[in-house]
């Protein structure tokens, strides 16, 4: 017998004779019933509040709150819950998978139709350069701990989580500026650099050196938009 998870409360009814086919004494007796009030919790995701953030060069964190629910009835969950998390390079939980990781929330006290929040902060050292998005799987009782009234509905897909990183590479070096005057080097050489990641980039600074006499200043940068290119002049 598969129950409802929604119904909390259950009428068992027995009867005797239903048809009347016996003829008895009296009849009004042949009906026994019995409520039955299911204790099972239902562990769901209810939400995800989860932010993609740079770690460092190289990593990322994923942080923020993951939302469990007990659909179920009767007393409060109070079982420590684990957990398991996917990071797709997809935007819907499938394609390519980045990174994964499984905790246990602990603390867990959920009463029967009620929520509770839980702090997620994950680093991890991923190559995330050319993905712009990723989405993350979350799945509540991998393991089938917990004896509740369904596990078909433990898993929810955080998706769209934008990954804002700048990725900055040296497109070109040009000498073709470079002139001779007065027995001396003269003109510029132009060096163009690039944004080719998902974010902006914020101030920096671009140096150009030889092994030989010539030195050149270093020429700033106030800022550069995802898919942007500058290109500096550097004076011999």
């Amino acid at each position: 017998w598969t129950g409802s998870c929604g119904a909390c409360s259950y009428t068992f009814s027995a009867t005797l004779d239903g048809g009347g086919a016996i003829c008895e004494c009296r009849e009004n007796n042949n009906v026994a019933t019995l409520t039955y009030a299911p204790t099972a919790p239902d562990v769901t995701v209810a939400s995800s509040g989860l932010a993609v953030s740079c770690s460092g060069e190289g990593s990322i964190r994923i942080q923020g709150p993951v939302t469990l629910r007990n659909a179920g009835c009767g007393v409060a969950l109070t079982t420590n819950v684990a957990m398991r998390f996917t990071v797709y390079e997809g935007l819907e939980c499938s394609g390519n998978v980045l990174t994964q990781w499984v905790q246990t929330f602990t603390g867990v006290n959920i009463p029967a139709g009620g929520t509770q929040a839980f702090n997620v902060d994950r680093t991890a050292t991923v190559n995330v350069c050319g993905i712009c998005q990723v989405s993350v799987q979350i799945e509540a009782d991998y393991t089938s701990a917990i004896c509740e009234c369904s596990g078909a509905n433990n898993t929810l897909c955080a998706t769209a989580l934008p990954i804002a990183y700048p990725d900055l590479v040296v497109g070109g070096i040009d000498l073709a500026g470079l002139t001779c005057a007065s027995d001396a080097m003269a003109g510029a050489v132009a060096v163009t650099v690039t944004n080719q990641g998902c974010g902006a980039a914020g101030a920096f600074s671009v140096s150009l050196t030889t092994n030989g006499c010539l030195t050149f200043s270093n020429q700033p940068v106030i800022g550069l938009a995802a898919g942007a290119s500058a290109v500096l002049s550097f004076p011999v």
